[in-house]
């Protein structure tokens, strides 16, 4: 791998998709891996380590699930 797409993941992303299922939980995305992530304000995506901003959360996209 090459040492700028290393350094990628350490510049902050920001969080701005939430995952709602029909049951009514929801979860929001990590903006590089899209994977739900597992509690908000986490500093780092638990599955690809990207690091996370959440300014301006409030204001994310919300996507259905059945």
């Amino acid at each position: 791998m090459s040492v700028e797409y290393e350094l990628s993941f350490r510049k902050a992303l920001s969080v701005n998709e939430i995952i709602v299922f029909k049951s009514g939980d929801s979860y929001p995305l990590c903006p590089r891996c899209k994977v739900s992530i597992e509690r908000e304000y986490m500093k780092y995506c638990d599955r690809c380590g990207q690091c996370l901003c959440w300014v301006g959360f409030r204001k994310a996209k919300i996507i259905r699930r059945n």
